[in-house]
């Protein structure tokens, strides 16, 4: 045993590194997760029996009550009948069993009807009636009255007649058929009770009264109560006759093989029928002396073991492949990372700088990740001195740059612009002369001499010079309207706010659809507790949600999107907050209103907070 020991021992110190982590790593785990899975297949198992004998046990147990409940309430009705004051009246009236004429039978009949309705209706799952003397004519009424004859032609009148007698119940079952339908039948589990009146003359006479309910309200109750696959219930009479089961074929098979259990046995005891293993429990309904019997299969618990147990197994397997796998990945992870420094120390002697380790995992802090940490630390601080090397030189560009873009002065363009402006007015060109203003003042209001802040009023006037340098493209057929409020226009905003949404109104309206002969847009704004609320609505085609989806995040900056739509909404969040921005109303073929939300601020408070 030592030498075999010794033998496995030194084979494991001759594996390779990945090799040794993988068996050292997966083989515990894996035994660790057999013994959990097993430990947990009998608990399991085990529970779901006891819980599962529980079920049993409680659907018994509610079937029991249900026909308790239709026995008792079945007796219950037969007192009413035999206790009813009017129909004990007309039974012992010394008129009813003499020969009477066709309308005083009539009147009778009527009387004891109304008399069962009423009954009836208080109990309207049961089917309730009385045997009455042949030669009565209603007596074949079939409703609520039938012949005597019909009662003393059954077989087992002689036993029925022998158990009322000493005041008990008989229950029989009793096969109709339908009157509509003979060829359909109904089966009625019927309580017969005898009922004695004494007439004037001081003569017993006694009838015979019955309650009936649909052997299908049992059946129901029996079938609720077998929860189990190809499980088996039946209700034995004290006769130990079968009354009602769950599959008729099959327990009336079983019956006549004389597979049945025969006397009670204990409960969870193990009957054998036909090669097959049954547990059998009993039930005793008190009132009636009858039996509820279930047979359970004893291998619908072992299925389920099976399946628990297959579930385990699979379980066990999924994991262990998992183990191995993550195991595999792991030591090749870890002992990659000593190959791979040795690779990168290589190509660093060779004079590469970019050789340096990247690590896209979590820094444990062991000695091979310090030894990584290093190693990039020296890649790093070379290249910092190449990019700053590189920076350096590109600064000198830009400054030069930088210089020749200041020699174009602002003020040169203004002044250019006033030239062009009194020479058109030398010569009467007055559309010239409204142009040169125009222009002007928009490049004016749109450098705003450097600042990023400006006054809502400032920013209106843009958008009508803007606005005005259109109208020149289209004949007028821009109609601006602005209702802001004067206190408004003295809060201030961001530069240029404004204009683009205006140009988008213009572009995607007026300018591109040729049918559109004139473009109307309106801006309003009003104060929100302390935010004001400014709003740009054209009656251009308007915008689906992936075309108002697109402009929000489309940064592009060329002709057709000004300063683009999300540009201008990443400034607004950026000096305000993200509570505030753009947002769009657009319907197809309604036009579009664009929502700009923004503080309300004086233009020194805002030029601080740019600063």
């Amino acid at each position: 045993m030592n030498k075999w020991i010794d033998n496995l021992i030194s084979a494991y110190k001759k594996l390779s590194m990945q090799k040794k982590m993988i068996y050292a790593f997966s083989i515990p785990v894996i035994i660790i997760c057999m013994l959990i899975n097993l430990v947990s297949y009998h608990v399991i198992s085990q529970n779901y029996k006891n819980q599962l004998r529980y079920l049993v046990d409680q659907s018994c147990e509610q079937a029991k009550a249900f026909i308790l409940n239709y026995v008792e309430n079945m007796y219950y009705t037969s007192v009413m009948i035999s206790d009813n004051s009017k129909v004990e009246n007309i039974l012992a009236s010394s008129e009813f069993s003499k020969d009477k004429d066709l309308a005083e039978q009539y009147r009778e009949f009527w009387n004891l009807k109304d008399a069962f309705q009423n009954i009836g209706v208080s109990n309207p799952t049961f089917r309730i009636g009385m045997y009455i003397p042949d030669y009565l004519i209603y007596s074949n009424n079939n409703d609520y009255f039938y012949p005597s004859s019909s009662l003393q032609s059954r077989e087992d009148y002689e036993e029925m007649m022998q158990v009322i007698s000493n005041g008990k119940m008989y229950f029989a079952l009793i096969d109709e058929s339908e009157p509509s339908n003979p060829s359909r039948h109904k089966s009625y589990l019927s309580l017969f009770k005898r009922m004695e009146v004494t007439d004037n003359q001081q003569e017993k006479r006694s009838y015979i009264c019955k309650v009936e309910v649909l052997v299908s309200e049992f059946e129901k109750i029996l079938k609720n109560a077998n929860n189990t696959k190809n499980g088996l219930i039946y209700l034995l009479d004290e006769d130990k006759e079968i009354l009602v089961s769950s599959d008729d074929s099959t327990i009336k098979n079983m019956y006549d093989k004389g597979c049945l259990p025969k006397s009670k046995l204990t409960s969870w005891s193990q009957w054998n029928v036909d090669d097959s293993n049954y547990y059998v429990l009993w039930q005793s309904i008190e009132e009636s002396n009858w039996q509820i019997v279930s047979l359970i299969p004893v291998d619908q618990f072992q299925q389920q073991s099976n399946f628990i147990w297959f579930m385990i197994l699979t379980i066990v397997i999924v994991i262990s492949i998992a183990v191995i796998i993550i195991s595999i990945l792991l030591s090749r992870y870890y002992v990659g990372r000593l190959s791979k420094l040795n690779q990168k120390m290589k190509t660093l002697e060779k004079g590469k700088l970019n050789a340096d380790i990247y690590t896209q995992y979590e820094q444990s802090g062991d000695e091979i990740d310090e030894i990584f940490i290093n190693f990039n630390y020296m890649t790093d601080k070379l290249r910092s001195l190449m990019l700053e090397h590189y920076k350096l030189g590109k600064s000198v560009m830009s400054a030069e740059l930088k210089a020749l873009q200041a020699q174009i002065n602002p003020h040169f363009l203004y002044n250019t612009l006033d030239l062009i402006n009194w020479s058109a007015m030398d010569y009467g060109a007055q559309e010239i002369v409204d142009i040169a203003h125009n222009l002007g003042q928009f490049y004016r209001l749109s450098l705003n001499h450097g600042k990023n802040a400006i006054l809502i009023d400032e920013e209106l006037k843009h958008v009508e010079a803007y606005v005005n340098i259109e109208n020149v493209h289209f004949d007028g057929a821009i109609k601006l309207m602005i209702d802001v409020p004067n206190e408004i226009r003295s809060y201030a905003c961001l530069n240029i706010i404004l204009q683009p949404f205006v140009e988008n109104s213009i572009i995607h309206g007026i300018a591109e659809h040729s049918e559109i002969k004139e473009c109307n847009i309106k801006i309003s704004a009003e104060l929100e507790d302390e935010d004001i609320m400014i709003h740009i609505a054209d009656d251009a085609k308007g915008m689906d949600e992936s075309q108002v989806s697109q402009l929000l995040n489309n940064s592009s900056s060329d002709a057709n999107n000004g300063y683009g739509v999300k540009n201008i909404n990443f400034r607004i969040k950026l000096c305000y907050g993200d509570k505030y921005g753009i947002t769009y109303d657009s319907i197809p073929k309604n036009g579009t209103i664009v929502h700009i939300r923004i503080p309300i601020m004086a233009y020194n408070e805002l030029e601080d907070n740019l600063k």
